[in-house]
């Protein structure tokens, strides 16, 4: 089971913002079950006093001894949240998608033991 590790720094915390960001680590924990820890840190950057200020969200997520980390910024806290989840899951499906590529070169059979259609024993459809 993963744990999860909020921390609000510059900003006053909320049920609102913890409520959004349950919302999108269960969304990844649903998908991604050997998850170990996330932790999710939300800063205000504010650089100028007159100007609006930034908000940071910094993402880190390991499964097993992967390591995957975002960090993205919005004047809107919402859409930083959002866009650093997004983020983080489309490394995690990239990642993925390169290790069926490479079980796919070094294992000749499918899960189902049906042969490579590179193979040239292989029944080709008619």
């Amino acid at each position: 089971m993963c744990s999860l590790h909020v921390s609000v720094r510059s900003v006053s915390d909320s049920a609102v913002i913890r409520y959004y960001i349950n919302k999108h680590f269960n969304k990844l924990a649903r998908h991604y079950t050997k998850m170990r820890s996330c932790k999710v840190v939300i800063d205000a950057e504010q650089k100028n006093p007159g100007r609006e200020k930034v908000f940071s969200v910094l993402i880190n997520l390991s499964i097993n001894k992967m390591k995957f980390v975002s960090k993205k910024s919005s004047t809107n806290l919402f859409l930083a949240i959002r866009d650093a989840f997004a983020a983080i899951e489309k490394s995690m499906v990239k990642t993925n998608k390169r290790k069926i590529k490479m079980m796919d070169k070094y294992l000749p059979n499918d899960f189902n033991g049906n042969t490579n259609s590179e193979d040239p024993n292989y029944p080709q459809a008619s």
